[in-house]
């Protein structure tokens, strides 16, 4: 073979593995790519879905204070007739209130005809589940809720003395929920349909009537899972990547298409590119083949001649081999210049890979902190509507001031975690050491605690045992410990509380009868933000950070904390160990 031929092959061997590597890249990037669409519609499906839930909390929280309403208690069924047609009037979103006994007989209808029987209920199954429960209920889309109009009844009992006396309904209009999904600006093209728990429309863009069953394959995945991500076809038979989400509040279901066109754009550009990466990068190949083959083929060609001449005895005339010593130059800057594109390409992965990370425990930590705050809120919110609407000496009324102080503390608390996990973070933290009795300290606490243990059988086990502390952060981690205790301790489980001292050592524990902690778990559970499993609505959840707050605190003071659990279902024991104040009695 020729020196051309030999450079050829070897222009081969090198573009190929970068042909093939870019291939690989170019998958993997139209993979990433899917996958970001497909996380970033599944959670525009949840904040859709949560923006519903928001909807009909508040309106079910507007129907909640109605039935409190002192004319029910008092039998005037006409004043209260009046004050539920200026609660209407207010509400645009509803097309009817009515009330009837837990037989199903309407009392009350807004919108009958003047001189008609009442009649009775006629979505059976929420108002059912109300008598049944005594729980407010959402139900199923009625078709012709009202004349030409669709609704979605909302029901909450009103009980007096202990005993339910009437259920109180309002038929929220179908057009609302769509006005809701426009709210959310989703992209041109996308398919959004909101279904009850029957899987039947309430609301839909593109629209389709109220009460239309979804397409099968749809109804298929919401059956299987209550959310997922797949391939299908609409109503409309369009091609389209569906991700699907259930409420646990209503167990209606939501789900966002996305045309198949607009996920696989991205993965033909990245084809034709690459494509046209292929045959430029040949091209350049072959063409550096020839121009850097004659280039050596010429000196070698004239040694050839050379060698020729001196054996026919004539002249011998060489060209300056100098070029072949620049091809080996040429072969070690190319090395040098491998080398270096390698290490800045694994730069650029590690700082890819501590972008992905940061970004991760970003938006972990925002999510997580939304929730936190968010409930608060909405309580708050719920209060101050009943303070607005009820009698200030309403028992509802005090309730909703308890409520509004309970939560302000909640978030003040919160709060402040989040200033010392910060101060602790950057070494700015301060303590303010004393010689104090242990044991005295944690029986205060304890006794501030009381009112939340009640539910739960109380064991304390207190002995006297001083220490050199900061009497505000040692409240503070017993505190943290019996709230973890009390979020994890069903009604009528054991919460026990200890002080004792052991040898040099003053130990403090709080244990549980409890849902425990998994051994995967258990090595991690002092690290900043984990949490244990909890379901979608995060009811036992909190930010991750009072656990982490407890190890820093008590290793501020030149303590330990450990904690121990024989797995899930079989509670735990979290122990503080601080040293005994030198020279206090053994």
């Amino acid at each position: 073979m020729s020196i051309r031929s030999h450079l050829l092959l070897l222009a081969l061997a090198a573009v190929v593995p970068v042909l093939a590597f870019g291939a690989f890249v170019s998958v993997a990037l139209v993979r990433y790519e899917r996958e970001t669409q497909r996380m970033g519609t599944v959670d525009q499906a949840r904040a859709t879905m949560t923006a519903v839930d928001a909807q009909l909390r508040g309106s079910i929280a507007a129907l909640q204070a109605l039935a409190t309403s002192r004319l029910l208690a008092d039998g005037d069924l006409p004043a209260f007739t009046a004050a539920a047609r200026r609660v209407l009037a207010t509400e645009p979103g509803w097309l009817d209130i009515s009330l009837a006994t837990p037989d199903e007989v309407k009392d009350m209808d807004l919108n009958a005809d003047p001189g008609k029987p009442l009649g009775k209920v006629r979505e059976t199954a929420s108002f059912q589940r109300v008598v049944a429960t005594l729980q407010p209920q959402v139900g199923d889309v009625v078709v012709d809720a009202l004349p030409g109009e669709a609704g979605v009844p909302l029901r909450v009992p009103v009980v007096h003395e202990g005993k339910l006396t009437y259920v109180l309904s309002a038929t929220v209009k179908a057009d609302a929920f769509r006005e809701l999904i426009l709210q959310q600006h989703l992209p041109p093209g996308w398919i959004c349909g909101l279904t009850d728990a029957k899987l039947r429309m309430v609301a839909r863009i593109p629209s389709v009537p109220p009460g239309t069953p979804a397409s099968p394959q749809f109804t298929r995945e919401a059956l299987k899972s209550s959310e997922g991500w797949y391939r299908g076809l609409t109503l409309e038979q369009a091609d389209t990547f569906t991700a699907h989400t259930a409420s646990h509040f209503t167990n209606w279901t939501i789900g966002l298409g996305v045309p198949t066109r607009e996920i696989e754009a991205n993965a033909y550009r990245s084809a034709w590119l690459m494509c046209l990466g292929a045959v430029l990068s040949l091209s350049i190949a072959f063409g550096a083949t020839i121009f850097v083959g004659r280039r050596i083929a010429r000196p070698i060609s004239s040694l050839a001649s050379g060698a020729r001449s001196l054996g026919s005895g004539g002249e011998v005339r060489f060209d300056k081999p100098g070029n072949v010593q620049e091809v080996s130059e040429v072969a070690a800057a190319l090395k040098d210049a491998a080398t270096a594109v390698r290490e800045r390409e694994q730069l650029l992965q590690i700082e890819k890979k501590t972008l992905q990370d940061a970004d991760a425990a970003k938006d972990e930590f925002l999510a997580m902190l939304s929730h936190e705050l968010r409930n608060p809120l909405a309580a708050l919110k719920s209060a101050a509507y009943l303070m607005k609407t009820a009698d200030p000496n309403h028992p509802a009324s005090s309730r909703a001031r308890l409520v509004v102080e309970r939560q302000t503390s909640h978030m003040t608390r919160l709060i402040e975690d989040l200033l010392d996990v910060s101060r602790i973070t950057m070494g700015k933290a301060s303590l303010n050491p004393q010689r104090m009795e242990l044991g005295d300290a944690v029986s205060r606490v304890v006794e501030l605690w009381r009112p939340r243990l009640l539910q739960r059988r109380l064991e304390l086990s207190i002995a006297p045992v001083w220490i050199n502390g900061d009497r505000e952060r040692i409240e503070q981690i017993v505190s943290n410990l019996l709230d973890n205790a009390i979020k994890f301790t069903s009604d009528g489980a054991r919460i026990g509380v200890s002080v004792e001292r052991q040898g040099d050592k003053a130990l403090l524990r709080v244990s549980d009868d409890g849902e425990g902690i998994s051994q995967e778990l258990i090595d991690k559970v002092f690290n900043l933000f984990v949490q244990g499993p909890h379901g979608i609505d995060r009811g036992k959840g909190g930010m991750g950070i009072g656990l982490a707050l407890v190890k820093r605190l008590t290793e501020l003071q030149g303590g330990a904390v450990a904690v121990t659990s024989g797995g899930a279902g079989k509670g735990t024991s979290f122990t503080i160990e601080l040293p005994v104040e030198t020279g206090a009695p053994a």
